[in-house]
Order: structure tokens, then C-alpha cells, then sequence
């Protein structure tokens, strides 16, 4: 497993485990109507506190284990391809986001709470986050 590979994977991992807790807490606080903003801030800045350590031990790591990894053409493809498909994912997302907002703001009063639509823009970034690394982590599977 080549070093590109391998901290593709420290980073699908590390989205995993920090956004599938965040974001159903979330979920549970809308249901519960404790959500305003100093609970999703303190559970924020806690899931970026987490996605560094997460991410950043892992990557040091394979950083230090892997000193002599030279990126080459397949490893350029992949990335292009990886990014390219996660700008659509994006795009796609925030498109769907601002339509659909626009559209069931009257059906849905919440949506008009800058709080929801702003943790529905970072669940977009996330989810093309997630879509460029599981790309790489296929492509790199794939080729090798």
C-alpha cells in the first residue's frame, strides 16, 4: 500500500468516526428541540478538536514511515479524478441544499434557522470529502 493510499484511508476513517457521531447528536438534538447555537458550537469545535487528533497522529505516522514515497502520474490521475468528482458531489449537495431550502422553507419553519442550514452546508462538505476519498481509496485498490 502506497503512502497516498494510506493516508486516504487515515482520512475516510477519521470523517467516519468524527461526522457519524456529530452529526447524529445533531439529529437527536433537533428531535429533542435543544438545539440552538452554543450546543452545536461546543460540539463542533469538539469534532474539529477530534478531527485533528484523529487525522493528524495517523498521518504523521505514515508521513515518518514513508520519507522516500515519490508522487507519480497514477498518483496525480487519481487525485484529479478523486477531486474532480468530489467538486460535482459538492456542487450537487450545496445546489440541492439552496433548492430544496428555498422550496420547504414554508413547510418546514426550522429551515429557515441559520444554525440548521449552516450544519446542512458543512453535512455538504462532508459528504464531498467523503466522495474524494473513497474515489482514491477505489482507484488506488483498483490499479494496484
Amino acid at each position: 500500500m502506497c503512502t497516498n493510499e494510506r493516508l486516504a484511508w487515515v482520512c475516510l476513517v477519521s470523517i467516519a468516526v468524527v461526522y457519524i457521531p456529530y452529526f447524529s447528536f445533531l439529529v437527536y438534538a433537533v428531535q429533542n428541540a435543544s438545539l440552538h447555537l452554543g450546543v452545536v458550537t461546543v460540539a463542533f469545535v469538539g469534532a474539529i478538536i477530534a478531527q485533528m487528533f484523529i487525522t493528524g497522529i495517523p498521518a504523521a505516522i505514515v508521513g515518518i514511515l514513508d520519507k522516500k514515497q515519490v508522487t507519480d502520474e497514477r498518483d496525480i490521475a487519481i487525485r484529479h479524478k478523486a477531486s474532480t468528482l468530489a467538486y460535482v458531489c459538492l456542487i450537487s449537495c450545496v445546489l440541492v441544499l439552496v433548492t430544496g431550502g428555498s422550496l420547504l422553507r414554508p413547510m418546514f419553519p426550522l429551515l429557515g434557522d441559520g444554525v440548521i442550514i449552516g450544519q446542512l452546508g458543512l453535512l455538504s462538505v462532508v459528504i464531498a470529502e467523503l466522495a474524494n476519498y473513497v474515489v482514491q481509496v477505489f482507484e488506488y485498490r483498483r490499479t494496484a
